[in-house]
């Protein structure tokens, strides 16, 4: 429990600092994500977490900008 909080808490925090304008979570989301699954598995299926959570971002995005969401 204390790893995924501090993954999430130093992105959110991570992005407070680099990203003007509104605070956007899908860092801090995208962390817990990648976090959460790669507790038990090996570095390379974390990687291959990492590319799977970032691909469902940016279609999320490109889809909400598209439709209007």
């Amino acid at each position: 429990m204390a790893r995924l909080t501090t993954a999430s808490v130093l992105t959110y925090l991570l992005t407070v600092w680099l990203v003007d304008g509104p605070i956007d979570l899908t860092g801090a989301l995208t962390a817990l994500l990648v976090d959460q699954a790669s507790a038990s598995t090996s570095p390379r299926m974390g990687i291959v977490r990492v590319g799977a959570v970032l691909t469902g971002v940016l279609v999320a995005v490109v889809l909400s900008s598209w439709v209007g969401l």
